[in-house]
């Protein structure tokens, strides 16, 4: 939760549980997680005021990057035989997604 000024200029609490732009089912601790993540580095690069929508949507972003970015590691795991990944599955991944 942080206090960061929403919209139109209004200064209030970033929160996510309960609130209707996280949506509903299993993914709603994610989404909580990464809209906190998100506006703590829009606020650690200068950020002081976004709208919501640009909130969730930079949040949907990174959700879905890292989905990828475990999709990808899990590929290269069991392309080696293996069941779980290890750090080394990570950095091909992140090479793969043209991180490294």
């Amino acid at each position: 939760i942080l206090n960061m000024t929403v919209g139109g200029g209004e200064s209030r609490r970033v929160r996510c549980l309960g609130d209707s732009a996280c949506g509903s089912g299993r993914g709603d601790f994610a989404r909580a997680v990464a809209l906190i993540n998100v506006a703590q580095i829009c606020e650690s690069v200068g950020y002081q005021a976004f709208r919501q929508s640009a909130l969730v949507s930079l949040a949907d972003i990174s959700i879905g990057y890292i989905r990828d970015l475990g999709r990808s590691a899990c590929f290269h795991a069991n392309s080696s035989g293996r069941t779980e990944s290890n750090v080394n599955d990570v950095i091909r991944a992140l090479k793969e997604l043209i991180v490294l």
